[in-house]
């Protein structure tokens, strides 16, 4: 089969909607906040401002004293597509079929602090889901909660005991997780320029870690269940088991490095032999600040190499008894934020940031290795071509499939869905920020993108034995194309600790090369636009 690190990338070259969303709500008590507190003596990065988090912040440990906190925040996203086609399966409709759809969270989060060394920390998402919007058919595991109305669902992301000290810490319990930029895992709770966050998969895990957060150099061990990815559950006999070693080295307060080792065993299931694979993850981070000026740099990286075997069907694997895996990833991002202070407030009236990635890809699904990465959905990039196009085209791909290959088609692992995120691409994704004022964010971004390999539908193969793209077209077209975002932030303070927030974005595609059909005929343009509420408590 042809090699992803042989191909070489082509190159690859807005129609943007506005919502026009206007308050006359007055803030209460927006007097200016206090200075905020000083940093703590740790060795974990200071929070960014260039895009800073909108948790509310919490509480220190205290000796002899019990402190109760529970806070969170509510969102709801109200968005306009264009119709996105689709190639028909068995009666389904030509397109997505979904122009609408409003979908909303309320995210609970409650922590109670037992003196200077017990922590009981619980998240939950408690309405979550699409209120309307029509449901578009054939779409199997595309990882979204786009596809059915079902506003009041439950999703309990943590239930966590941790006991620290200065010699270490040893935490229990049902959580979500997070590595480096979150290329392998991403726990939807990290601030990103644009877009929506997916629902993350949670684990039940035993963790250990040497040290405290001001150590130079600490290491740990965790083991992990998978509890629910939306493809494997443990409600449905699923066994993920995962054990890690990792060692983070953090020289100072704005850098830092961490290495993980990762042993991932899915168990057999009736006639399915599992797999068992070795991930091994380097991420690390800086922030150096601006000589002569208020500012800093910033940068972070993330390199994933994943080896192993899986011996059940897979999308884009032979129907044999042992398939060899090998899938690398790797992605960076590096900018400036320029500083200012008003009202005792710190922000970024400036930032400039661009990111860099790359996912290998598979070109042969007839043979026994496999080689699409395929990085998390939570590592958001852009609005449309990853998130959208391309999550909703490889499901109806795995529809098809489904009809001609039952086994492959409902592979546990390797599936071809890619559930929103980025597989088997290369892309760059440059993002300007402007904050003429602390409360006020505009932003615009880019996404171009290529194929890392040609691009072949495992579904069209197996039912026409055909060798097509997504969209019926030649697989030698690798430009995914190009897209470009726009979008605005209005802040309001109320009552502290509470802010409303007030958002709209807006995205323009263009397919490229990949997208083409069988006459050539190219995907044409696709639009999304956003309007959001939100609201920190």
């Amino acid at each position: 089969m042809t090699s992803w690190l042989s191909d070489s990338l082509p190159g690859v070259t807005a129609r943007a909607v506005f919502l026009l969303l206007l308050t006359t709500a007055r803030a209460h008590g927006a007097e200016p906040p206090p200075p905020p507190a000083p940093a703590m003596a740790s060795r974990e990065l200071p929070e960014s401002v260039a895009l800073p988090t909108t948790r509310v912040r919490e509480p220190l440990p205290e000796v002899g004293a019990v402190k109760v906190r529970i806070d969170g925040e509510y969102e709801a996203r109200q968005s306009f597509l264009t119709p996105l086609p689709l190639t028909p399966v068995d009666g389904s409709p030509a397109s997505l079929g979904q122009t609408s759809r409003l979908f909303h969270w309320l995210r609970l989060r409650g922590l109670a602090l037992f003196g200077a060394n017990w922590e009981l920390r619980g998240e939950t998402d408690v309405p979550r889901g699409m209120i309307y919007g029509k449901e578009p058919e054939a779409v199997p595991d595309n990882g979204s909660d786009f596809d059915r109305q079902q506003p009041v669902q439950i999703h309990a992301r943590m239930l966590r005991l941790r006991l620290h000290a200065r010699v270490g810490e040893v935490s229990l319990g049902h959580t979500t997780t997070q590595v480096g930029m979150g290329l392998v895992d991403g726990d939807g709770d990290q601030p990103r320029w644009f877009g929506t966050p997916d629902k993350p998969a949670t684990y039940e895990r035993l963790q250990l870690l040497s040290g405290s957060p001001d150590s130079v150099l600490r290491v740990g061990a965790s083991g992990d269940v998978l509890f629910d990815d939306g493809r494997l559950s443990l409600n449905r006999d699923d066994r993920l088991l995962r054990v890690g070693l990792n060692a983070r080295y953090a020289p100072s307060r704005r850098t830092h490095v961490e290495l993980l080792g990762r042993y991932e065993a899915l168990e057999k299931r009736d006639t399915r032999g599992g797999a068992q694979l070795l991930l091994l993850d380097l991420s690390g981070g800086f922030r150096s600040p601006l000589a002569g000026r208020s500012g800093e740099l910033f940068g972070e990286y993330e390199a994933a190499y994943r080896v192993g075997g899986v011996s059940e069907p897979t999308a884009f694997g032979a129907a044999t008894e042992q398939q060899a895996l090998a899938q690398v990833a790797l992605a960076a991002r590096a900018g400036i934020a320029l500083e200012r202070v008003e009202s005792y407030r710190r922000f970024a009236h400036l930032v400039v940031s661009l990111e860099w990635g790359t996912a290998s890809g598979d070109a042969d699904p007839t043979d026994d290795e496999l080689h699409r990465f395929v990085m998390n959905p939570n590592h958001g990039v852009g609005l449309l071509l990853f998130s959208e196009i391309l999550r909703f085209k490889t499901a109806r791909a795995q529809a098809l499939l489904q009809g001609a290959n039952r086994s492959a088609g409902n592979a546990r692992v390797e599936g071809l869905a890619t559930r929103g995120g980025i597989a088997g691409a290369t892309y760059l994704n440059p993002v300007l920020l402007l904050r003429p004022m602390p409360d006020l964010a505009l932003k615009v971004g880019g996404v171009v993108a290529s194929a890392t390999t040609s691009v072949i539908d495992p579904g069209a193969l197996a039912a026409r034995s055909t060798r097509n793209n997504f969209d019926g077209g030649s697989p030698f077209g690798r430009s995914l194309g190009s897209e470009l975002d726009v979008g605005a932030e209005l802040t309001v303070p109320l009552d502290a600790p509470m802010l409303l927030r007030l958002s709209v974005e807006g995205g323009v595609a263009f397919p490229g090369s990949a997208f083409a059909d069988a006459d050539g005929r190219g995907l044409g343009r696709q639009a999304l636009t956003t309007a959001g509420l939100g609201l920190t408590f």
